[in-house]
């Protein structure tokens, strides 16, 4: 299963540079944080965010998110896994259900996550950059 890691590094510099700072608190970053896409924007050399906003519409974006709320729900996952296992082997019935429950959960995303990238990653493994369009000067002047 590819790692969220690996979907990153498959993307272009600036990309993954965008990625993370869409996403600070769930891709490695280095320490760099930007406070505002205009500061993102300066770093990178850009005028506009036009490049990124199209990136968003790819589906090696959307599958990169995809990713990214499903680490968040498994990290949540164990946490309620964790007190629910404590509870289950005091005996309580309910306890025992949800576990029973739970274990069937992670294991449906786990191949779902499989699925996913199998389809939108391994057939298509090098990474075609969406056409950026200038915006191009029509000479109007705007009161």
């Amino acid at each position: 299963m590819i790692t969220l890691e690996q979907a990153i590094k498959k993307l272009p510099p600036d990309l993954q540079a965008y990625m993370k700072f869409k996403f600070p608190n769930d891709i490695a970053n280095k320490g760099i944080v930007y406070a505002s896409e205009e500061e993102f924007l300066k770093a990178r050399g850009k005028k506009t965010m036009l490049r990124y906003k199209q990136f968003e519409q790819t589906p090696h974006y959307q599958a990169i998110v995809t990713m990214i709320y499903l680490n968040r729900a498994m990290k949540d996952l164990q946490e309620i896994y964790d007190k629910v296992i404590e509870q289950a082997k005091n005996g309580d019935e309910k306890a025992i259900k949800l576990f029973l429950l739970l274990q069937k959960e992670m294991k449906q995303s786990i191949k779902g996550v499989d699925k996913l990238f199998s389809k939108r990653w391994l057939k298509n493994q090098n990474y075609e950059e969406p056409e950026e369009v200038t915006e191009e000067d029509d000479g109007l002047v705007l009161d």
